[in-house]
């Protein structure tokens, strides 16, 4: 009875201080159920003060940049958080985990309790403070035993995308660095071990392992449709990079997404130090999110990548066949290469999620083949699986992107989205649907975007 009295006198004094804006309504819920809370205070100094710099500065060369973007937003946080850290120091409790990140201006707080908060709250500095909410993994609809072996014939979906004309043309993603977003890979799969990268190649969000690995099995598959051998990947040539920020469950926080987000941004050795801004991948493919209206915590993130020329590709959700039912991250309204996907009929799958998204975008922008997917398992180093769902169709895409840095490293964001789109294919209108008042047979549309990916016509156009 105490306890909920305290929270609910301290409801009343927040709301007379007008900080209902600034605390989220959810954190007192969950104060009154647990205690405490884990939140994300947001530095009233937003990053874009720094990014809006960029076009006054010349750069010769992409780590360069990334390096300088990096440099800048660590200073600009370093400053501006100072004041707030110097504050908790004094009132937090000594064994309180704050964690400070650059690529947004946020510092996370574990266990924050109800007098920390508020006494944040006053703060000119602080902008909002959010509890710091789980994610999910965007898991398969189906699971299906496939051959364990290398077949060295090209699965189906590589077939239908035409990727053998653009490997005949010379460009297999060699030299490109890629990354993925997701619960970790078995790097000593047959498929993968000769491509893993040689440095900066790893980092876990989760629990910190100097060695990868996948306990469930998601990362491993997704990362084995981008870049595997013997026929299940669009960019066999490409070597990878993986940062773990989901568990074997498949759920990640918000701060762990983040600092997987810095980590693609400036990568570093497995333990967090020694960070080469030039060992940044061109592109992160993310098969994860959540389903409740649009959530804006990655903006920054997404925001820096695309400022660094890495294209960030998240699958769409399988939430349909019906219309406005999607992810977020995928439905930012940042420029996000969202992801739905088709059938080997050319039609789109049943379960792929259509928009319009939650702030009236046309979502998916593209679609690939997401059913009935075969690649890497990591439950043995020759074992493989059958999924399906937008999580298959997503890295579909970033092989493609692969291919296209491949083709012309010195491809601009803008650039490859617009051959992504202008070279996709137009698909069997197959729901009838015409989400969000737009004809299905008309591109770009909520059901497909502008059509299925063609590897072909992207890159040999």
């Amino acid at each position: 009875m105490l306890k909920l009295s305290l929270i609910l006198s301290v409801a009343v004094a927040v709301q007379v201080l007008g900080a209902p804006s600034i605390i989220s309504p959810n954190i007192l819920q969950s104060i009154n159920r647990e205690g405490s809370v884990d939140v994300l205070v947001t530095v009233s100094a937003p990053i874009q003060q720094v990014l809006s710099t960029l076009d006054t500065v010349a750069f010769t060369t992409r780590g360069q940049r990334l390096t300088y973007i990096a440099n800048a937003l660590k200073a600009h946080a370093a400053a501006t958080q100072q004041p707030i850290l110097e504050f908790l120091s004094k009132v937090a409790p000594t064994s309180t985990e704050i964690k400070t990140f650059w690529i947004t201006n946020k510092i996370f707080i574990q266990n924050a309790d109800i007098e920390l908060i508020q006494a944040l709250s006053s703060r000119s500095d602080v902008s909002a403070i959010t509890e710091n909410k789980v994610f999910n993994l965007i898991e398969p609809v189906e699971r299906k035993p496939a051959k364990s072996h290398v077949q060295n014939e090209l699965e189906w979906g590589l077939k239908m995308i035409e990727v053998q004309k653009v490997w005949d043309a010379g460009f297999n993603g060699t030299g490109v660095r890629i990354g993925g977003l997701d619960t970790g890979v078995r790097h000593t799969h047959e498929s993968l071990i000769n491509n893993f990268a040689a440095d900066y190649n790893w980092f876990d969000a989760i629990a910190g392992a100097a060695t990868p690995f996948d306990p469930n099995g998601h990362g491993t598959h997704i990362t084995g449709t981008i870049v595997g051998a013997g026929g299940i990947g669009v960019a066999p040539g490409a070597e990878w990079v993986h940062c773990r920020g989901m568990n074997a469950g498949g759920s990640g926080t918000e701060a762990q997404f983040i600092a997987c987000g810095e980590w693609f941004a400036c990568p570093t050795l497995p333990d967090g130090s020694e960070p080469n801004c030039e060992k940044a991948p061109v592109l992160v493919s993310n098969s994860w999110g959540k389903y409740a209206g649009r959530n804006d915590f990655m903006d920054d993130v997404i925001q820096t990548w695309i400022a660094g020329n890495i294209i960030p590709i998240f699958a769409n959700g399988n939430e349909g066949p019906g219309c406005g039912f999607l992810r977020s991250p995928a439905d930012s309204i940042l420029p996000v290469v969202a992801v739905g996907a088709t059938t080997i009929d050319d039609k789109v799958a049943y379960f792929s999620s259509f928009g319009p998204s939650y702030l009236g975008q046309i979502k998916p922008n593209i679609a690939a083949p997401g059913l009935d997917v075969r690649s890497a398992s990591s439950s043995s180093d020759n074992a493989y699986v059958t999924n399906s769902g937008t999580s298959m169709a997503a890295p579909h895409v970033a092989g493609v992107v692969a291919l296209l840095f491949n083709s012309n490293p010195e491809f601009t964001f803008e650039e490859i989205t617009e051959r992504l789109y202008t070279g996709a294919t137009h698909t069997v209108p197959s729901t009838g649907r015409n989400c969000g008042g737009i004809p299905e047979d008309t591109y770009p549309n909520n059901h497909v975007g502008y059509g299925r990916l063609s590897a072909s016509g992207s890159v040999l156009r």
